[in-house]
């Protein structure tokens, strides 16, 4: 107690904060205040200012400006916290296609991809019109379209990633699309070359966009 008063600069003879009653032992004495946070408002305790960036990189998807966002950093920081709390503030304006990478991740290309395709389309009926008709491929490895096998049928690598990619910017179109790969480090190959692809296509735009602004 001697401690926690020292850390209050509190004082036994003169308290503000913990008072002594005689034969009983102590009471806190100081006013409390009752604060609830509105519903919009999300706090990370210690990252708060980290939070605050994806929120803003949020505004700019909201704006149809893509971003590409990695959180990165050493076991048990609260990197997966971090991920919680942001979705967790998702209203609904948004689909979140949410995957997550493992050991038997390797055994089958794309498959955090595949996982997230498949939990979105119940919920976005936008996402699912256009991987039908802007990503066949993927469309037939998705049971909840074309009740087939929940693997890809055999085809380039550059025409998975150009379907996907382009059947994404068109549900972008009438509504933002979220895509959260998490523990990347276990990832096969192909969801990589995936994340790789929608990094330089976001970077094209950017560049296109710079220049129509130059001009």
């Amino acid at each position: 107690l001697h401690e926690l008063r020292r850390a209050l600069g509190d004082d036994a003879r003169g308290p503000r904060y913990i008072e002594t009653v005689p034969r009983l032992g102590f009471r806190f004495i100081a006013p409390v205040e009752r604060v609830v946070a509105p519903a919009s408002a999300v706090s990370l305790l210690g990252r708060e200012a980290e939070l605050a960036q994806i929120f803003r990189w949020r505004q700019d998807v909201a704006q149809k400006r893509p971003q590409m966002v990695a959180i990165s950093g050493e076991p048990g920081i609260g990197k997966s916290r971090l991920l919680e709390t942001f979705l967790g503030s998702e209203d609904g304006s948004a689909t979140v296609l949410r995957g997550h990478s493992g050991v038997q991740s390797q055994l089958q290309p794309f498959m955090p991809v595949l996982t997230a395709l498949a939990e979105a389309v119940r919920h976005d009926d936008k996402l699912r019109t256009a991987l039908i008709a802007f990503a066949p491929t993927w469309a037939r490895a998705i049971p909840e379209l074309a009740h087939g096998p929940d693997s890809l049928p055999a085809t380039s690598q550059q025409r998975l990633l150009l379907e996907l990619c382009t059947a994404l910017d068109q549900a972008a179109a009438s509504r933002p699309q979220i895509l959260a790969i998490e523990d990347i480090h276990w990832a096969d190959a192909s969801t990589l070359a995936l994340l790789d692809y929608i990094g330089r296509r976001r970077a094209q735009k950017i560049g296109r966009a710079s220049c129509r602004e130059r001009v």
